[in-house]
This record gives C-alpha cells, structure tokens and sequence, in this order.
C-alpha cells in the first residue's frame, strides 16, 4: 500500500507457494473510480480498519508480549489449516525464530 500511495516500487515481495490467482488493478483508475462512488470509499475505510489497523496493531501487540511459545499457539489457534500445509521454516520466520526454535517448541508442547 505504500509503494501505491508513494508511486514507489515496493521494498516487499510475494511467493505463491501453492497455485494462486493474482489479480491486478490499476490503482490510480482504482483512486478515481473511489472518489466517485461512496460505497466504495466505505468499503475502502472498513478493510484499512480491519486489515492494516486491527489485525496489524493486535500482531505488534501478540510480537512484542508473547514468547515464541505463546506466538505459535496464536498462529495454530487463529490459521488451523497452514500448520500442516506450510513448510516450518515459513510458520518459523511469520513467528520470528528460527525453524530450529519452532522444533523444539513444538517437541515440548
């Protein structure tokens, strides 16, 4: 969303890891065709609130008072399927540790 609002290139990078749809806009038709229709700007406010206030704010929040422990039963409470279709280095790196960590995390629970 940055590199949108700033027509910048982005910093961040996406890899499917399983087959995908990829759908692409063109932002600034996407800006003006927003300015026109409220519904739209409604919805535009309600996923920024929900998506890059809510859950960014409650994943800061659950990074900096949780342990690596209580981070993984997050991540296994609140996504059930990926546990077991993501490789581990990927669940380690979205808890930030190390594949190593999240073994033996997972060996003690």
């Amino acid at each position: 969303m940055t590199a949108l609002l700033t027509s910048s290139p982005s910093i961040l990078s996406l890899e499917a890891i399983e087959d995908s749809l990829i759908i692409e806009i063109n932002f600034i038709a996407y800006r003006k065709l927003m300015l026109q229709n409220d519904e739209l700007k409604l919805f535009q406010i309600y996923y920024l609130e929900k998506n890059w206030l809510l859950a960014k704010e409650s994943r800061e929040i659950e990074f900096v008072q949780n342990d690596a422990s209580a981070r993984y039963l997050c991540f296994i409470n609140e996504y059930p399927a990926l546990k077991d279709r993501l490789p581990q280095y990927h669940i380690a790196s979205y808890l930030g540790i190390t594949p190593t960590q999240l073994s033996r995390i997972k060996k003690n629970l």
